[in-house]
């Protein structure tokens, strides 16, 4: 069983939906670092009686950072960092994929740092979006 999931992100992919579905009908807590962007077509495209269910239930946590220059996923066995280019594109193809309980360590301390950086969506914020 996933007892943490975290991702990062100032981009929207289709494919976040289906990921994130996938792990709350699991049970598994999800928390959210995004931008507002991302944040609102996320939300807008999940379900949305079960995107209020889950934040009331404590499953899905949601945070706001505007200042995103990377993206992250991370749960219990794996870790995916993918770095913006120099010029602020952004390739899915181009990340860093670890199984290695070092990285995935590395990563909770920078999902944690950004967490320092970013401010949670309150339950009634997620309501509106949705």
């Amino acid at each position: 069983m996933v007892t943490l999931s975290c991702g990062v992100s100032s981009i929207y992919h289709p494919i976040y939906v289906q990921i994130f579905e996938h792990l709350l009908s699991k049970r598994a807590p999800v928390e959210l670092t995004l931008t507002r962007g991302a944040l609102n077509k996320i939300l807008t495209k999940a379900p949305h009686e079960q995107v209020i269910n889950k934040v009331q239930e404590g499953l899905l946590t949601n945070h706001y950072n505007e200042n995103l220059r990377f993206a992250l996923t991370l749960t219990d066995t794996n870790f995916s960092l993918s770095l913006f280019s120099s010029i602020g594109e952004y390739d899915d193809k181009m990340d860093f994929i670890s199984f290695n309980p070092q990285a995935i360590k590395w990563g909770k301390e920078l999902f944690q740092q950004t967490l320092k950086n970013s401010v949670r969506a309150e339950s009634k914020d997620v309501e509106e979006i949705v």
